[in-house]
């Protein structure tokens, strides 16, 4: 499907990615989408136009990654990927640099502080798993036949 905005700038929607549970996932982390994205920013087109650009892309985002995004310029896709999961990692800093901890560890702790550290294993993992995910950039790359 293609759209036109008022700088005359094409956008193609790439088709969105599913998950195994069907959800539409966002191709920046891989979280259910449930924004769009425009890439580049629509508020952005003729700063994009000025500099020969000529690749304008709709795609399902989370709102997390659309808010990083937001309208700022980034030379490529690739380089707006880059850094929303720099943002992403940035942001979680404090749940990746968690250490691990085994099962006879976690049951040693008293149900409360157990909890805790459950709960921060599980961000860190979200975390990882979204900063480490780049089907969405293999999908792009495949629709938009950029290899």
């Amino acid at each position: 499907m293609l759209r036109r905005n008022e700088h005359s700038a094409v956008y193609t929607t790439i088709p969105p990615l599913l998950s195994k549970d069907g959800f539409r996932r966002c191709l920046y982390c891989g979280e259910p989408a449930n924004t769009r994205e425009h890439y580049p920013p629509v508020s952005r087109v003729a700063d994009y136009m000025a500099l020969g650009h000529d690749f304008y892309v709709i795609f399902g985002a989370c709102s997390d990654c659309n808010s990083i995004a937001a309208a700022e310029l980034d030379e490529t896709i690739f380089d707006r990927i880059e850094r929303i999961k720099n943002k992403i990692a940035k942001r979680g800093r404090k749940y990746i640099k968690i250490p691990d901890w085994d099962q006879s560890e976690l049951d040693e702790l008293s149900d409360f502080l157990r909890e805790d550290v459950e709960k921060s294993l599980r961000l860190k993992e979200s975390v990882l798993c979204r900063v480490n995910y780049y089907e969405g950039l293999e999908h792009i790359q495949d629709c938009c036949h950029l290899r």
